[in-house]
Parts: structure tokens; C-alpha cells; sequence
């Protein structure tokens, strides 16, 4: 069984767009304002060890962080509310969290055995319990690369107030997509995820949304499900993104 041993702190920085934005101040929406008591949306991908240094693979996905927040800049931002109380995401470059943390007494078994999530899996996921309002003054984004015994975790949280769980996977794909050797790296190796979801309605929406439409846009429901199963789903849900 995984103890509940603390992740050791390796590093951490502070990752920028590798271009300035020029977007303008976004409104919240009424869907959005919601958002801001609920938790940071947290997803991650838990992966055997890549035969790569862990130092490259880290390089690779900082880099490929950098070139994404620049097509997503609210993400690189940070909540501000204004004199008469409205609240906007302000795209000032001001850069997301990027941590890398150790915990060699953890294996996958651990992770993937247990019928229900183990606690560990807490540790894995910075901002774990943090509303979302806390995005005026904490980054909208933090990733995590943790080193297991015999794997590697990469989670992610991103404020809800910002965008819903369908935006976060398309951001997550298109980070993938700029990091193509660490998805040649990871081909063929044992991968699931970790995540709390709502359901996408977008669908439902006359005239439709766009397919990439990035908010929020969900309707929540409670969902039970072993760990197995609810990795195997979600990482079946990405990889056909």
C-alpha cells in the first residue's frame, strides 16, 4: 500500500507564454461566476517510466507549456474584480505554476490497485481543495510532474471559473501536440488518468457551440466509479481527442 509520505519538493518556477497577449480583459460569464467557490478542475496522465532522462522529459513538456499558454492566454492570467464588483480574467502574462516533485515510495500498483482512489493521489495535485476565487491572486494553472518508484504523474489543476472540464482537454491535447517527442516517448507504455469531471453540454446549445469553445459550459451530476475504471475511461476519452 502507498504510505502517506509527502511528495518531495525538486522544484519549482514559474513557466510564461513564449509570446506577450494582446487579448483584452474577459467579463465572467453568468455560467462562469458560479465557478469561483468550486475547486481548481484537477486532470492528470500516470505513465510507466520513459526511457529518457527525467530532466529531458521535464525540459520538453516546460517548453511545450510556454508555446500553449500563448494560443490560451487567460490561462498565463489572473482574476481581478473591478470598483463596481465585476469579475474579469486579465491576460497579463503573469505565467503558471510548474512543480517537480518526487515520491520513490509510491508504485503504479499502488495507484491502479485499490478499488477506490488511494489518499496519495491527493498529494499528486497542487492547489487540492482550492477555490477557484483564489485565481486573483494564485496562478489559473499549476502542473505537477511527480517521479514514482517506477512511473511518472503529471497532474494538472486549472480554476473552474475559467473554463470546464472539455476546454481543460483541449488545452491538455494541443500541450501534447507541442511536446511530440514526449508522445513518442510515452507510445506504447502503460497510461490512465485521474480526474473530477461534470458533464459537457454543449450539445444541448441552439445555436451550437464550437467544438472549441473554451468556458464553461457543464452541467454537474455525482458519478461513482472504482480507480481502474474511471483511469481506463478517461484515458480512452483523451486519446481519441
Amino acid at each position: 500500500m502507498a504510505s502517506s509520505q509527502s511528495l518531495t519538493l525538486i522544484s519549482k518556477c514559474t513557466i510564461f507564454p513564449d509570446q506577450k497577449s494582446i487579448l483584452s480583459d474577459l467579463k465572467l460569464s453568468v455560467s462562469d461566476l458560479p465557478m469561483l467557490s468550486y475547486h481548481y478542475i484537477q486532470k492528470g496522465g500516470l505513465f510507466t517510466h520513459p526511457p529518457v532522462p527525467i530532466d529531458s522529459l521535464i525540459s520538453l513538456l516546460q517548453c511545450g507549456l510556454s508555446q500553449t499558454l500563448s494560443l490560451f492566454p487567460p490561462i498565463a492570467g489572473r482574476l481581478k474584480t473591478d470598483s463596481s464588483g465585476y469579475v474579469y480574467i486579465t491576460s497579463n502574462d503573469a505565467g503558471v505554476d510548474f512543480i517537480h516533485a518526487s515520491a520513490i515510495h509510491i508504485h503504479v500498483r499502488d495507484i491502479l490497485s485499490p478499488t477506490d482512489v488511494p489518499n496519495c493521489v491527493k498529494e499528486f495535485f497542487a492547489f487540492d481543495r482550492t477555490p477557484s476565487y483564489d485565481g486573483h491572486f494564485k496562478p489559473i494553472l499549476v502542473v505537477q510532474v511527480i517521479e514514482l518508484a517506477d512511473g511518472v504523474f503529471i497532474g494538472c489543476a486549472l480554476n473552474h471559473a475559467v473554463t470546464d472540464g472539455t476546454s481543460f482537454w483541449n488545452f491538455f491535447n494541443i500541450l501534447w501536440r507541442f511536446v511530440e517527442l514526449v508522445r513518442g516517448i510515452f507510445r506504447g507504455y502503460q497510461t490512465s488518468g485521474m480526474n473530477r469531471m461534470a458533464v459537457n453540454c454543449r450539445h444541448w446549445f441552439e445555436p451550437k457551440l464550437d467544438s472549441y469553445y473554451f468556458g464553461n459550459a457543464i452541467q454537474s451530476i455525482p458519478a461513482y466509479a472504482s480507480a481502474a475504471t474511471f483511469c481506463h475511461v478517461i484515458s480512452d476519452g483523451a486519446s481519441s481527442n
